[in-house]
């Protein structure tokens, strides 16, 4: 799937474009200590909108997916759709000892310290605690699937010429692929 974006990506995009909308009630000190507590505020209202929830829902669905074949393989049968249910309930149960709340929320803190500024993370925080950004976070998984489903399905109606476009440039850099026929 092509256009896949990660639901925070859609949430800080649009949370940027509206930060104007919020006036910050002063600009804070732009210190490592200050960016960590800034980003660790924007990630537990993330956590608390169910941002987590939603990628280990979508982690256990891509787990289910990549492992039907082999399951189906080792068992000589195909899955019924309790088994079905039962192997995401698994995957989602064992995804989410592994990525807890806390793991999460220092992986997605250490990523924001990195690429915004204190007084940019305090006006994402203080534009997601706002009735739009609110909105946003809660809304974020399913924005991020509708983009996803409206993407692929742009690539559908055009796979073939993409296909084309890509082999005519791979074969302009390596005219080797057009002398082998592929």
């Amino acid at each position: 799937m092509l256009g896949k974006a990660s639901g925070w990506m859609v949430a800080a995009i649009m949370s940027l474009a509206m930060i104007g909308a919020c006036g910050s009630a002063g600009q804070v000190e732009d210190t490592p200590e200050t960016r960590t507590q800034m980003a660790s505020r924007i990630v537990k209202l993330e956590i608390e909108s169910g941002d987590l929830d939603q990628r280990l829902d979508r982690g256990a669905d891509l787990a289910q997916a990549y492992s039907l074949d082999t399951l189906r393989l080792e068992l000589g049968r195909e899955l019924t759709d309790q088994e079905l249910d039962r192997v995401r309930e698994i995957m989602r149960s064992v995804l989410g000892e592994f990525l807890t709340a806390e793991i999460w929320e220092g992986i997605l803190t250490e990523v924001y310290v990195e690429h915004f500024t204190a007084h940019e993370l305090q006006m994402i925080a203080e534009f997601f605690e706002s009735p739009a950004g609110s909105k946003i976070l809660r809304l974020s998984g399913q924005l991020s699937d509708e983009i996803d489903d409206k993407t692929d399905v742009m690539f559908e109606g055009q796979l073939q010429a993409f296909v084309d476009r890509i082999d005519d440039e791979l074969g302009k850099e390596f005219p080797a692929l057009q002398e082998g026929g592929s």
